[in-house]
């Protein structure tokens, strides 16, 4: 049954917080949503000095974030799409999950944005969304995971993007749904996994993955132990990437733009190579 690409409900300039590339300008063409275009209010000064005038300038200009919705099996979520500038198309792309949305997480959290950011510099452009929210825990354990599948399917029918270089990375819970669903993200190059559950990552099909992989830890975390998830990655089949931050905890506070770097430095060396798998 070939597969359905999911459909876009609506498109704006996103706003909120600023992620490193411009938010309020540009074009952004979407898969089956068409250009959208902001036009804006320019202002050249013009005259002598001190009695300048200004004059409106109307142009398009390159929108560089913009807030998106669509639908996962009936339900509405939310997300935003960072196109890099400068840059030329297609991008490689990324898709970035956040933690439990339960506990206050979101796709604004501090972490998913130092690694969005990071992606942009490195003309990396990314899709961060909303997890859907589930009363039980097996049920967002589920969803979460058929969320990540679709972003990255919306993610792969965007027409800016290369969908030969396309990746995932998740952090704390966002990770774990990276985790559940590695199997079936077929369109991703390589995963980035930030402070994941070690219980989700043995429970998954990572360690027989042969695409390439990316952990980090905080060395102080005491929700995900730096020792165990050393000890799980050391069993895989393919060796992964791993590493810590010393000094940071679960949180990562402080740390955030490290992660960021060290996040979009991997993936950026994957998806931007002369030859990807």
């Amino acid at each position: 049954m070939p597969r359905e690409t999911p459909v876009i409900l609506a498109a704006r300039p996103a706003s909120g917080p600023h992620t490193g590339a411009s938010e309020d300008n540009g074009i952004l063409n979407l898969a089956l949503y068409g250009p959208i275009r902001v036009r804006r209010r320019c202002f050249q000064a013009s005259g002598n000095r001190g009695n300048s005038r200004q004059r409106q300038v109307g142009r398009t200009v390159p929108l560089n974030q913009a807030a998106i919705s669509y639908e996962v099996d009936g339900d509405q979520i939310d997300g935003v799409i960072v196109q890099p500038s400068p840059g030329d198309a297609p991008f490689p792309g990324v898709v970035v999950c956040h933690p439990h949305p339960l506990f206050g997480g979101d796709m604004n959290s501090p972490v998913v944005l130092a690694i969005c950011s990071a992606l942009a510099r490195q003309g990396i452009a990314s899709l961060r969304f909303n997890f859907r929210e589930r009363a039980e825990a097996g049920q967002l354990s589920e969803s979460s995971a058929r969320d990540v599948e679709v972003a990255l399917q919306l993610l792969d029918g965007w027409e800016l993007i290369n969908s030969a270089r396309i990746g995932v990375a998740g952090y704390s819970f966002g990770a774990a749904a990276i985790a559940r669903a590695c199997d079936r993200l077929k369109p991703a190059r390589a995963f980035a996994l930030v402070a994941p559950p070690v219980a989700a990552v043995r429970g998954s099909a990572l360690g027989d993955d042969a695409r390439p992989l990316y952990f980090v830890v905080g060395g102080q975390d005491r929700l995900v132990s730096p020792e165990d998830l050393s000890d799980a990655v050391a069993g895989m089949r393919f060796q992964p990437t791993f590493e810590t931050i010393d000094g940071a905890d679960h949180m990562l506070a402080g740390h955030e733009r490290a992660i960021g770097e060290r996040v979009a430095d991997f993936l950026a060396g994957i998806l931007q190579a002369g030859q990807v798998v």
